[in-house]
């Protein structure tokens, strides 16, 4: 079955997790200003393999930049 995650755990993993994330907003608000769903795929695809993104989204490397572009897409999405 599942095991309970660690406080420790789960600050190794927020990073992969908002990079994630941040991946699906940005090609969400990429498909809303374009028109086009397959821009968006095209922009999720290149922000998961953008070295600057890659940095600042790995696993173990808890840090607020990974949760503020997450933040940001979402915002500029849903506004």
């Amino acid at each position: 079955g599942l095991q309970p995650m660690s406080l420790n755990d789960v600050c190794c993993m927020v990073p992969a997790w908002f990079g994630i994330t941040a991946s699906v907003s940005l090609g969400a608000l990429t498909a809303e200003c374009s028109g086009t769903w397959s821009a968006g795929v095209a922009a999720a695809a290149i922000m998961a393999v953008i070295p600057a993104h890659t940095m600042r989204s790995v696993a173990g490397g808890y840090d607020n930049e990974s949760i503020a572009l997450t933040a940001m897409c979402t915002t500029f999405y849903f506004w």
